[in-house]
């Protein structure tokens, strides 16, 4: 689900493994890894960013039309906040939520994050028209979010037999 063309409406953009594609589905929402072609952005951003970061905001910016309600930008790293904060200036057609991921595995950082992902859901409903995330809807969206996962192991496990009789 990578690029810009074919999207539906009902897509949401995420640029972060840390961002939990389950919540997104559980919103009512289709989660789609941002994966862009590589575009120059170096009038926008330093020359030195992370290349993903500079290849998501150059296909904002040469995009009128991204085909997705909004994107989840995770706090994971200072060139994903640099991305927020420009995402937020020259990309406003497209809302932007800044998912901050706590740094440390104590129960702080557990109660901090679970509210992190119940803020998430509510700019899920309130700012981009999603579903009010529900028990029930997560206990699905998990669901169907692990039926994916166990297939693409099964796949990958398949790739990985020499020879494989599927290619990468």
């Amino acid at each position: 689900m990578s690029g810009v063309k074919g999207s539906s409406e009902k897509d949401l953009l995420y640029v972060c493994s840390h961002v939990p594609e389950e919540i997104v589905l559980a919103a009512g929402f289709r989660p789609r890894r941002f994966l862009p072609e590589a575009r120059p952005a170096d009038a926008w951003i330093h020359p030195n960013t992370c290349g993903y970061v500079k290849n998501v905001l150059a296909a904002a910016l040469d995009s009128e039309d991204l085909g997705a309600v909004g994107i989840i930008i995770a706090n994971s790293c200072d060139a994903m906040r640099r991305l927020h904060d420009l995402w937020t200036g020259y990309v406003p057609r497209v809302p932007a939520f800044l998912l901050d991921v706590p740094k440390k595995n104590d129960e702080d950082s557990i109660a901090f994050f679970a509210s992190e992902l119940t803020r998430l859901s509510e700019w899920l409903h309130r700012e981009i028209g999603g579903t009010r995330v529900t028990r029930k809807e997560l206990a699905e969206a998990l669901r169907t979010c692990n039926e994916i996962r166990a297939l693409m192991g099964e796949v990958f496990g398949l790739q990985s037999a020499m020879p494989s009789g599927i290619p990468g």
